[in-house]
């Protein structure tokens, strides 16, 4: 029987099937398309699983940059700009990739990891059982498995199968306009590449430029046709210059504002870890670094936790050294790299409580001790 089942070899299934891997669960992945089509439905990733990638290993490979991911200065909400260099902490990532070469890079680390990868099978049917569900594909063969995951799509047919309702909400209003377009090279400025506009001037490229009618935005990307957006909807300008108002929206863009279940006396537990640098015996390490087995990690500034941690060294890696980038003194980082529990006492362990909240912390995220 087949552990788990992921319908769609787009990004997220993907994504999803490595992630498995990491945890050493052998997933099989199925997609109707025999080969990958190569369309371009998105040209990059904002947000917190940019710094995700990083600390997979995967950013480097799809930037071909050596070096991490910086926040974003600038981005638009609502055709106006917002200025994100007045934030103390800048959560706004961006990383300008096809969707096509993205989908590639994760087939091929899916690969290195052993995930098997079905291309031209289609689930056309699916059946729960009391401890199984079996999936019928388009040629009548049928596969068991003890999950299912519906990775396929906005239409998807494993949500439909399975009852999840996804009504959606429409209107006829139009708010932007997305286009691939090709130009005169009348209209091309050589000196900048940007888009010369009539009575308007130049719309300098992978930027957004608002006028008095709304933001045009200009993307000539080199070896395809370059991509033209327009919008429209009159907002709040003065509010985007406070940094507050600012900070909100860029959390709700990026996903920074996304907070789990956690002790509301810990400022850290819930929330995705910083990237904190920790200068160990073997020398500076970043979290992206110590992050891309997708384990638990205890990050213990002091040696303070080793033995409360020791029942879980089986699930849980430790490392110790200095931490840089956070004023905690340990972190319990979970693999999706949000933080379980942290600590922040100055004196000895015991005085604030921290070992009763960690083992607390450790058995619910990882169970019992060993």
């Amino acid at each position: 029987m087949i552990d788990v089942l992921i319908a769609g070899a787009g990004p997220n299934g993907l994504m999803l099937a490595c992630e498995l891997a990491l945890a050493g669960v052998h997933p099989v992945v199925l997609e109707r398309h025999a080969a990958p089509t190569g369309e371009s439905r998105a040209n990059g990733l904002v947000g917190q699983v940019v710094r995700l990638l990083d600390r997979r290993g995967l950013y480097t490979r799809l930037s071909g940059e050596g070096t991490p991911p910086s926040p974003q200065p600038a981005f638009t909400f609502g055709a106006f700009p917002l200025d994100l260099t007045m934030l103390a902490d800048n959560p706004h990532y961006v990383l300008g990739v096809p969707q096509a070469r993205l989908e590639a890079a994760l087939a091929a680390r899916a690969a290195e990891l052993g995930v098997d990868l079905r291309r031209g099978h289609e689930v056309v049917d699916v059946c729960q059982h009391p401890e199984a569900v079996e999936v019928r594909l388009a040629d009548g063969r049928r596969l068991t498995c003890r999950f299912l995951v519906g990775a396929d799509g906005g239409r998807s047919t494993v949500r439909r199968l399975a009852g999840i309702d996804f009504p959606g909400v429409t209107n006829d209003r139009s708010i932007s306009r997305i286009a691939t377009v090709t130009v005169p090279d009348s209209f091309l400025d050589p000196g900048t590449g940007g888009l010369r506009v009539p009575g308007y001037g130049v719309v300098p490229p992978f930027q957004h430029t608002r006028t008095a009618r709304g933001l045009i935005a200009w993307a000539p990307f080199p070896g395809r046709p370059a991509i033209l957006i327009t919008h429209e909807r009159e907002l709040f300008a003065e509010l985007l210059r406070k940094p507050e108002v600012t900070g909100h929206i860029a959390a709700l863009m990026s996903g920074a504002d996304t907070r789990y279940p956690a002790d509301p006396a810990d400022p850290l537990a819930g929330r995705c870890a910083p990237d904190v640098v920790v200068h160990g015996e073997h020398g500076p390490k970043r979290l992206a670094e110590l992050t891309r087995a997708a384990r638990p990690l205890l990050l213990d500034s002091r040696g303070a936790y080793a033995e409360v941690t020791a029942p879980w060294r089986d699930r849980v890696d430790v490392v110790t050294g200095p931490l840089q980038g956070t004023t905690a003194t340990a972190l319990l980082v979970r693999p999706d790299c949000f933080v379980a529990w942290s600590a922040w006492s100055a004196g000895d362990i015991g005085d604030t409580g921290d070992t009763a909240t960690l083992r607390a912390a450790l058995t619910h995220h990882f169970g019992l001790p060993q």
